[in-house]
């Protein structure tokens, strides 16, 4: 998953009074991306409560052997079925889920149940690789969507010419988003026979060596406020590869992009340039006279985003994500306009060891039980920073590499 390279632990999350550090200016995101710049009125988003665990992961919980690990490995979002239940969802690439009565009350469901069952190819133009269920909103015609980090792991296939992969050379990672459809409210999804249902793929073919590259962990939502026709929008990670590779972003940079789109069609779809949506989403299989030039996005947010929600009170939406060293948050009105970053929390790095080292945590979310929306889209009366926590050995029973699913309340101040 995206965030492996960028697990970190948050100092502040050690005591109480470390959590209740206010956020301090961001100074330095990224400085050689470019993003649009809004100064609108915005209170600091702060850290009011303790972390409580939400799930704890082990190789015990039973979802080990030949259905693989059951371990967080994404970004915690939350939607409710056609029958109500809350589904919470923050897995890897099995796709077991919680449901439950509410937000506050899931419980996972049997292991052998995965949301999606995906059908692994050899060939990247299948675009069939390992997949994690980021989220899940309605469409305007109230088809349920569900959008999935898609990622082909060349080293798979040519492990002679990939090497270095798992010591995170990363050499043969091509990354894409798709876009599934559920037929049973919610239950399951399902992608097409053919290859429609590719949202966003990098704008040239896979090639071994290139690095780290795609357009991936896709975050949606289902509508702007004040839209004048109804239109979906997805956040999407835009990554570079190595040097020589061509761009993913006009910037050559790693950062968040945007993009539109009224259906399940990723051909009615289109990113942002800069200006406007209106770079179309490049076929590099599909289309012989494809170029790449032609459909790089323009980053919006110079950080790996993790959510993005609608405040009501504030009439803003706000985002968090991270970069190398802080959990950071920013304000928008129309989605493409974002306030200069600041920092939640700042946070050291994952091989941090010995005696009083913090907790490693990565996969930063928001949610709200309290949400009024189908897919959680609001923060309301009780707006929580969930995440992800790599338990280390002496912290809990459990092996290290056991994770645990956490939340601690936030407010706006």
């Amino acid at each position: 998953m995206l965030g492996a390279i960028f697990r970190f632990a948050i100092a502040g999350f050690v005591s109480a009074a470390g959590l209740a550090q206010a956020a301090e200016t961001y100074q330095e995101a990224s400085p050689q991306i470019v993003v649009p710049v809004t100064d609108i009125p915005a209170p600091a988003l702060a850290i009011t409560g303790k972390p409580e665990v939400v799930m704890t992961f082990s190789a015990s919980t039973g979802c080990s052997g030949k259905d693989g690990a059951d371990t967080p490995d994404a970004n915690p979002f939350a939607f409710r079925r056609e029958d109500g239940k809350v589904v919470l969802f923050a897995s890897n690439s099995r796709n077991f889920v919680s449901v439950g009565e509410g937000l506050d009350n899931v419980s996972r469901i049997p292991c052998t149940k995965s949301f999606i069952t995906p059908q692994t190819s050899s060939d990247p133009s299948d675009y069939r690789g390992r997949m994690w269920l980021m989220a899940v909103i309605q469409a305007p015609d109230g088809t349920m969507l569900g959008f999935i980090h898609n990622e082909y792991h060349g080293e798979l296939y040519f492990p002679n010419d990939c090497h270095g992969q798992r010591q995170g050379g990363l050499n043969c990672w091509y990354g894409s988003s798709l876009i599934a459809t559920s037929r049973d409210g919610g239950k399951s999804f399902q992608l097409p026979t053919d290859r429609s249902y590719v949202l966003a793929s990098p704008p040239f073919k896979f090639s071994v060596g290139q690095g780290r590259v795609g357009y991936v962990s896709p975050i949606p939502l289902s509508q702007r406020q004040g839209d004048a026709t109804p239109n979906m929008y997805v956040f999407i990670v835009a990554t570079k590869g190595k040097p020589g590779t061509p761009r993913t972003t006009t910037t050559g940079k790693t950062g968040t992009c945007i993009m539109r789109g009224p259906d399940a069609d990723p051909s009615h779809w289109r990113m942002w340039s800069g200006s406007d949506f209106d770079i179309t989403v490049a076929r590099p299989y599909a289309d012989p006279t494809n170029r790449p030039s032609e459909h790089v996005c323009t980053p919006v947010l110079p950080f790996i985003l993790g959510a993005v929600k609608y405040v009501p009170m504030l009439k803003q939406y706000v985002a968090v994500g991270t970069d190398s060293t802080s959990v950071l948050y920013s304000y928008s009105r129309d989605l493409v306009h974002w306030t200069l970053p600041q920092v939640l929390v700042t946070y050291s790095n994952i091989n941090s060891k010995g005696a009083g080292a913090s907790a490693r945590t990565a996969y930063y979310s928001l949610l709200d039980p309290t949400s009024t929306t189908r897919s959680f889209e609001t923060l309301e009366q009780t707006p929580y920073l969930y995440y992800v926590e790599f338990i280390k050995p002496g912290d809990v029973p459990g092996p290290e590499n056991a994770r645990r699913l956490m939340r601690v309340r936030i407010g706006f101040r």
